[in-house]
This record gives structure tokens, sequence and C-alpha cells, in this order.
């Protein structure tokens, strides 16, 4: 075991040859967490099952990854940010491979995902069920790698060759529907109408008074509606339009 714990810390510093081991030591969460998953997997191996549960706790604690005691990791192995990262039970992991951030490997009742070395695995990437990634192959992030046999539910990806990409499925952009414009209420379309006409109305009896030389009323202080504001047209009836005098047409 120990043996593990140290080549996985001199893999570490072979990636960050300016940092000490101690420096990666405490201050590297993605080491801390393989340090601490292999611990856990020495303890399944000799039958401590409870111990290594516990310890697997401690590590979704300190850590944030969530990783199966009976997982395989490889050496040389890279999570920068194990927060969110989920390894299933039986999972085997090669050596140098990259798993990017919130990445879930999860096994299903066919089994449990292989993958190979020098595999690069994006962010918030899927692989479920009994698949092997090949060596080389850069999961893009966001990608689902499932299988499809036997009704399990997932596209079920063509056999890739070796140092392959299995790109994410596509963004699709829905069109955005235009903004309805609230209905307006028959009452509100009504009154508008009804306060229009009365002072169509009066303006007309205020020309016929005016005519007589009789007082007329300041059509100015008459209480008015917008009828834009209400939603309505303001377009007034043809009948309460004032007609163009001679002296206006000519014009």
């Amino acid at each position: 075991m120990f043996d593990a714990l140290l080549r996985t810390l001199d893999a570490a510093q072979r990636r960050r040859p300016e940092c000490s081991r101690a420096a990666l030591l405490f201050g590297c969460s993605g080491l801390q967490a393989q340090l601490i998953q292999k611990g856990a997997y020495w303890l399944q191996l000799q039958g401590w099952s409870g111990a290594s549960l516990m310890l697997g706790c401690v590590n979704r604690w300190l850590t944030g990854l969530t990783v199966d005691a009976s997982a395989k990791i490889g050496f040389d192995v890279s999570i920068p940010a194990p927060t969110g990262v989920v390894i299933g039970a039986d999972a085997k992991i090669g050596d140098r491979v990259v798993v990017g951030p919130v990445v879930m490997i999860l096994a299903s009742a066919q089994g449990a995902p292989v993958i190979e070395d020098d595999v690069e695995i994006g962010a918030a990437a899927r692989i479920v069920g009994n698949v092997r990634v090949p060596a080389g192959t850069v999961v893009a992030a966001g990608a689902v790698w499932a299988e499809g046999a036997d009704g399990a539910e997932g596209a079920a990806p063509a056999p890739a060759p070796a140092a392959s990409t299995a790109p994410a499925v596509p963004a699709e952009t829905a069109p955005s529907e235009p903004a309805k414009k609230p209905e307006i209420d028959p009452a509100v379309k009504e009154l508008v109408r009804v306060v229009r006409e009365q002072n169509a109305v009066i303006a007309k009896l205020n020309e016929s008074i005016g005519k007589l030389g009789g007082e007329v009323i300041e059509t100015e202080k008459l209480p008015k509606i917008s009828g834009k504001a209400a939603g309505v047209s303001t377009r007034r009836a043809r009948h309460h339009r004032p007609k163009k005098t001679a002296p206006d047409a000519a014009k």
C-alpha cells in the first residue's frame, strides 16, 4: 500500500515539479482524494469493509470526491477538481487519465466501466454501464457514454478506435416565443369609447354654442382617457371628426 501511495505522490510531483511533496500533499485536494481512496481500496482488499466504507466517507467529506472502495484507480491520474466527481463500484481507471469536474463513472446491472490509459474525460461527462473507453480517447465535456444492450437506457456508442474523440451532444437553441400583449378588459374598451364619444359630442355642442354667441366650455378641462395607454385605438369616429371648412380645404 505504501508503495502505491508513494507512486501516486511521485506522479503528482512530476506533473508539477515546481511544488514540493509537502505542498502537494496539503494543497492539492485531487491528490488527497486519490491517496485516501487507495487506502480505502487496500482496506477493502484486506476484508475490512467497514473501515473502508468509513474512510470513503472521510474522503467525501474532506475532498468532495465520491468513490466506491471497490473502484480501481491507476497511477498518475489527474483529478484537479474532485468536488462532485462520482466513481462507482468496480469501475477501473487506467494510468495517466484526466478526470474533469463533475464527472460520473457509474456501474449498471450489466457491469462497470473500464477506462484505459491516457484517456481525457471532460467536465460533466457521464460514463455508465459495461463499456470500455479505448486508450487515448478524449471524451468531450457533457458527453454521455453508456451501454445500450438489454434495454439499458442511453446512447450506445459505436466501437471507438484508440486515440479518438467522443463528442458531446450539441446544444440546441429553442426559438423564443414573441411576447403576448395583455388582453384588454371589454369593459375598459367600452369605457374609453363612451368617454371619447362624449367628448366629441361636447366639442360639437361648443362649436354650435360659440356660433350663437353663447359661453362655451373649455374642452381642455374635460376629463380624457388615454386610449393608447389602455391599449385601445385612438381614432375617433368618422361622424365626430371636425369638418374642414373651405379655407382649410384650400390650404
